[in-house]
């Protein structure tokens, strides 16, 4: 519809500043370092040179490498060519800009699932908003790595799952090449619905999730298997890690304080409506 243009088109409109300071000015040398273990997805979409987890992240890779054969190049002195000259400009603009697209559809999507809700565009078109000036959006998501399509999966999942429409296991089954933590989201989120409301939809959800999540572990241990990370699959790594996480707690709170602002909004908004005592 033309309200939902509009909606895209104002998004665009605010946020391209940032795609092209992220394009500009990103290096994925400080904490985005797996960009350059996608160099053969991108260029070439060769997973079988490419270590495990980055090789299953085939969804966002694919697109990229169809952007890089389409020829699409902005030509302008950027600092990631500056620090590595022997690396293409023209993968990263891609890889960037491929990103930069599945916030903005994040974004929009949010405002739909909002809008089902509140029935306000307004509210919902500032939901949208929070998101895109978030900090993990900021810092992970406006980048050349696979997150941004992960979170666009999620958003797509949460609005078929509260339309409980059929179209989320195409995304759960997506997710398997994508990024498997949005399994695990949604499993979870489906055993705490169905504990406050036994309905079946949630069950079915749970069995997918499951059954989706073993068809990554199967495959993650046998077609895309590679040495590196296995630790990441082993449960007895797993149960370790849990019992002796090793972190340093102290600069672990300072940035996780950091980079909660949307959390911090959410709880001011919490803490206004009952103050106000609004519903």
């Amino acid at each position: 519809s033309r309200s939902n243009f509009t909606v895209f088109a104002v998004l665009l409109l605010l946020s391209y500043p940032l795609f092209y300071f992220s394009y500009k000015f990103c290096l994925p040398d400080f904490g985005g370092e797996d960009y350059f273990y996608y160099q053969y997805l991108y260029n070439h979409w060769d997973f079988s040179k490419v270590p495990s987890p980055f090789n299953m992240r085939l969804l966002s890779s694919f697109f990229i490498f169809l952007m890089n054969q389409t020829g699409l190049n902005y030509d302008t002195e950027i600092v990631f060519t500056k620090v590595h000259p022997d690396f293409s400009r023209e993968v990263f603009f891609n890889a960037v800009l491929f990103n930069y697209l599945c916030v903005i559809f994040t974004c929009w999507v949010i405002y739909r699932i909002i809008l089902r809700f509140a029935r306000n565009s307004v509210y919902a078109f500032l939901g949208g908003s929070i998101y895109l000036f978030g900090f993990g959006t900021l810092f992970f998501s406006l980048k050349p790595l696979s997150d941004s399509c992960g979170v666009l999966l999620i958003a797509l999942a949460f609005y078929f799952y509260l339309n409980k429409n059929n179209w989320l296991f195409l995304i759960l089954f997506l997710s398997v090449f994508q990024r498997e933590y949005v399994l695990m989201v949604f499993g979870i989120l489906a055993c705490v619905d169905y504990y406050f409301n036994r309905i079946k939809y949630f069950v079915v959800v749970l069995g997918g999730t499951i059954l989706f999540f073993c068809v990554y572990y199967i495959l993650r241990k046998t077609f895309f298997f590679t040495p590196h990370f296995d630790s990441q699959t082993s449960p007895v790594t797993f149960y370790n890690s849990l019992l002796n996480p090793g972190i340093n707690w102290i600069p672990f709170i300072k940035q996780t304080i950091l980079i909660s602002n949307l959390l911090f909004l959410y709880i001011f908004i919490l803490l206004y409506k009952r103050f106000k005592k609004l519903p």
